[in-house]
């Protein structure tokens, strides 16, 4: 492998623009405009920065397949985090009977 990066904007500049490519072709259409892929290669790359002296490879290739892997893993926490976020319309009550209840407990 190459010589050891020293600094983080060493490893933004080197490979953000694979992890963003990446990012961007795992993100259906419909997604692309409720997660931002920066933001995704953004915390891989602080991550993996942060994490770098976990990284038991020697190769450029195991090196991106490790990226790849906690690319994948924020992935996948956006896409749970963006699910969680949903509105559940059954739990959701019009405002005036909220506060009609509230008034109600007041006056208990």
């Amino acid at each position: 492998m190459s010589q050891p990066l020293a600094s983080h904007e060493e490893w933004q500049a080197r490979f953000r623009p694979y992890l963003a490519l990446l990012a961007r072709n795992h993100l259906c259409a419909r997604l692309q405009s409720k997660i931002d892929a920066s933001d995704i290669v953004q915390q891989t790359m602080l991550d993996a920065f942060a994490k770098r002296d976990q990284f038991r490879g020697s190769t450029d290739g195991e090196l991106l397949a490790w990226l790849r892997q906690i690319l994948k893993n924020n992935l996948a926490d956006a896409l749970r985090d963006h699910g969680r976020d949903k509105r559940d319309v059954w739990r959701e009550q019009p405002l005036d009977l909220q506060i009609d209840e509230s008034f109600s407990r007041a006056h208990d």
